[in-house]
Order: C-alpha cells, then sequence, then structure tokens
C-alpha cells in the first residue's frame, strides 16, 4: 500500500492499453473497441481484462477497499396463523391484517414445530405461499415467526475483508456454506435433504455468502436477526471489466505494464489451447514481477488461481442447503 501511495495512480484506459497490447503483438490497431469487435482484438480485450481482474485480486490495493451497512429486520410473529397439511397456503383467517410484500423470501414457521420453511409468494394481507408446501399437522390459530435471514450486499461485492459491528461488541463470522449448513440445520442434516431446524432469534454470530439465480450476492445471518440493529462491514470491490473506450482503472502507475505483458503472456499460452495451465502461470507471472515485490498480496489469493476446466471462471456454484433453490458458492 505504501508503495501504491508513491507511485501514485495511473488511469489505465481500455482503448489506450488495447491499442498498446495490440501492436505489441504486430496487430492492427483500433479506433474503438465498442461495438462488433474483430476475433483478434475481442481476445485482447478479453485478455487485459482477465489478467487485471486477476491483479485486482491478487493485491490488496487500497482503492478497492470499500465499507458497507445493511439493517436487519426485525422479526414478525403478530397474530396467529391456520396452516394445512400438504398445502402451501399460510392463512391469518379473521386476524387483522399481518402480512406484507416484502417478506417474500423470507424464513417462516410455525412455532410448536420445527420444519422451517421459506415464503414464496405474498398473496394478500391475511394470506402468504410458503416454500415447501407444509408438513406438519393441520392446525389454527397458531403462533408463529416470519425472520429475514438474507440480505443483499453490493453490486461491487468482490469478498468480505472483515464483518462484525452487530449491536455492540458482537462480531460475525463468515463460514463456508457446509460448516454454515452444520450450525443452523444440525451435522449433515442437508444432506438428507432435511429442513428441520429451529428458528432461534437473536445477535447473528455466524454467516455465509450466496449467489441468487439473477447472480447477485446475499449475506445469510444465523441466527435470524431479533430486531433491527446495524451491521457494518469492510469488503474488497470487484474491479469492473473494460468494454468503453474511456472505461478506466486506478491502478497505480507502475501496473500497466504489468497489465500490458501479463496480457501478451496469457494470450501466449492460450494460442497453445494451455488455457488451464495459464491460471497458473498468471499466478506464477504476477510473483515474478519485481513491480509487484513487497506489497501485500489478498489471504484469498492462491485459491481464486485453481484452474477450473480451462475456463476463466471465478467462483464455483453448487446446489446445496434445506430450502429449494438454495444455492451456495465457495472457493475452490
Amino acid at each position: 500500500e505504501e508503495a501504491e501511495e508513491d507511485q501514485g495512480l495511473l488511469m489505465i484506459r481500455a482503448l489506450d492499453i488495447t491499442n498498446e497490447t495490440l501492436r505489441s503483438g504486430n496487430w492492427p490497431t483500433v479506433t474503438t473497441i465498442e461495438g462488433t469487435r474483430a476475433l483478434t482484438t475481442e481476445k485482447v480485450v478479453q485478455a487485459i481484462n482477465y489478467v487485471g481482474l486477476m491483479l485486482g485480486r491478487y493485491i490488496t490495493w487500497r482503492f478497492l477497499h470499500a465499507r458497507g451497512i445493511l439493517v436487519t429486520v426485525a422479526k414478525h410473529t403478530t397474530g396467529n396463523v391456520d396452516v394445512t397439511l400438504n398445502s402451501d397456503l399460510v392463512d391469518a383467517g379473521a386476524t387483522a391484517p399481518l402480512f406484507t410484500p416484502d417478506m417474500v423470501d423470507r424464513a417462516f414457521k410455525v412455532d410448536s414445530y420445527e420444519e422451517l420453511y421459506r415464503v414464496k409468494a405474498f398473496v394478500s394481507a391475511s394470506q402468504l405461499r410458503i416454500d415447501p408446501v407444509y408438513n406438519g399437522t393441520t392446525a389454527t390459530d397458531k403462533s408463529y415467526t416470519i425472520a429475514q435471514d438474507r440480505y443483499p450486499l453490493p453490486e461491487d461485492f468482490d469478498a468480505e475483508s472483515i464483518f462484525g459491528e452487530y449491536l455492540q461488541g458482537t462480531s460475525i463470522r463468515i463460514v463456508p456454506p457446509d460448516q454454515f449448513d452444520e450450525l443452523r440445520f444440525g451435522p449433515s442434516s442437508h444432506l438428507l435433504g432435511a429442513s428441520s431446524a429451529l428458528l432461534t432469534t437473536q445477535a447473528p454470530a455466524h454467516a455465509t455468502i450466496e449467489v441468487e439465480p439473477n447472480g447477485r450476492q446475499v449475506l445469510v445471518l444465523d441466527p435470524f436477526p431479533e430486531e433491527q440493529a446495524q451491521i457494518s462491514y469492510s469488503y474488497y470491490r470487484l474491479l469492473l471489466e473494460l468494454k468503453r473506450d474511456d472505461d478506466i482503472w486506478p491502478f497505480p502507475l507502475f501496473v500497466k505494464p504489468v497489465v500490458h505483458d501479463g496480457a501478451l503472456h496469457f494470450l501466449s499460452r492460450d494460442a497453445k489451447k494451455d488455457a488451464q495451465s495459464s491460471q497458473i502461470q498468471l499466478q506464477e507471472f504476477f510473483s515474478n514481477r519485481t513491480e509487484l515485490a513487497g506489497l501485500t498480496r489478498r489471504a484469498d489469493a492462491y485459491a481464486r488461481f485453481q484452474p477450473d476446466t480451462g475456463q476463466m471462471r471465478i467462483r464455483r456454484f453448487r446446489s446445496k442447503g434445506a430450502f429449494k433453490g438454495h444455492t451456495t458458492w465457495e472457493r475452490t
């Protein structure tokens, strides 16, 4: 970070670094990278973006540090509900209006049963639909809990650096999905497809990070938050791809040759149809660059360079958990 500050920042412009790389490879330069691109230009832009994104994750760059804040939602227990075996409908009956549309995707539990469900649809102020269908005994006028445990993370969220500051003197520990499932549902219960869990509401002590079908990342807390409170955290921002001519990366001045040479290095490996090896080679390339000597590496940098069947994928997705459609990710 000291070297980063001493050198100052250079705004690496997309069109400039593309043409510099094209010239080094004895390819024709271009007047724009926007719109339809020739195959060579497309490969060069992809290589530059890949190297730049990996370099952003390789070093703890100060300009990629950010802070986020989220506010938890208090649990909802107003009134009572009617539930029916093998039905997904939860009915408040004659009770005053209870429900709101923003309760969709929150956890639901009838308090005398252990089965845990997810609110899948808002029908009316007195009716909700849950997933999966209710598996307990048909009952009326039952107490219940609805709690929000899933909170969206910033769109540029790449990885956590510090989580904590929930209420006073309480920290939240980020854990892998398998460990999170065991903490919530008990050892190995998720492997059996069970959805049994005690919906405990108190100050969250641990969390994991999931990726929704739309690609958005969410923080999943356990125990379920009991009251409204603020969670502040620090994270690494995702370096955005260069897509337009004037897109820029605020890397330090000395980094431009690393990006340029790294792109050529990657293209050379790719030309040999050695994409898997190129990911490992790129890490070795960074480690041998004197420009990066003395800078602090990201703690998770090595894990992000593991080959994944030759594809430029950062995260591997897999299905796991008690809820239908519950998708988690883990670093590979």
